[in-house]
């Protein structure tokens, strides 16, 4: 089943997915399901993971979770000015609720703190939510005997106005939720 590393290029592909909906129309993730048993399997990734007694989602099962979780009704422009390679975002918005997503993949195996200024926003709640998928290790993941080691894990974070820095964790994709 796919890793983190694996993930983490699906998702890097996500954001540009994102960035382009204008002309992207549909992507598709195969193949879907793998039995887990050793004479059964035959692709390589795969997204959900089973046995005859159980299930498991794949790190990039979760990463899907994410991405189909917090979309934003349109695309927001955004630029990546300082945080080097290895870092890929999107951002949408929902103008209906309110809601700011911005979506920033670090694919390096150092923390990354970049800095957000939001233009043309005149007021940002000062609490947002931070959902991260992450792990030490670039080659982590599920399996049928630990099928939540890799999983999304949702945090409040505070911020200080539109312009602010959020520190990534390495191996990480992120999902930072505002309101405005």
């Amino acid at each position: 089943t796919p890793n983190l590393q694996a993930a983490l290029g699906d998702a890097a592909f996500l954001t540009g997915l994102e960035r382009n909906s204008g002309i992207i129309i549909m992507a598709s993730y195969a193949p879907l399901f793998i039995n887990i048993n050793p004479t059964a399997a035959q692709w390589v990734p795969d997204l959900i993971g089973y046995n005859a007694l159980s299930s498991y989602g794949s790190v990039s099962y979760w990463m899907q979770v994410m991405f189909s979780e917090y979309l934003g009704t349109e695309v927001v422009g955004a630029n990546l000015t300082d945080a080097g390679p290895r870092v890929f975002t999107s951002v949408t918005r929902n103008q209906a609720d309110h809601r700011l997503y911005i979506k920033i993949v670090n694919a390096n195996s150092q923390s990354k703190t970049v800095h957000i200024a939001l233009d043309g926003a005149s007021h940002i709640a000062s609490a947002a939510t931070l959902v991260t998928l992450s792990a030490k290790t670039p080659n982590a993941m599920n399996t049928i005997h630990d099928p939540r080691a890799v999983v999304p894990v949702k945090r409040s974070v505070n911020i200080a106005g539109p312009k602010f820095e959020q520190t990534f964790a390495p191996y990480s994709i992120n999902v930072l939720e505002l309101t405005y």
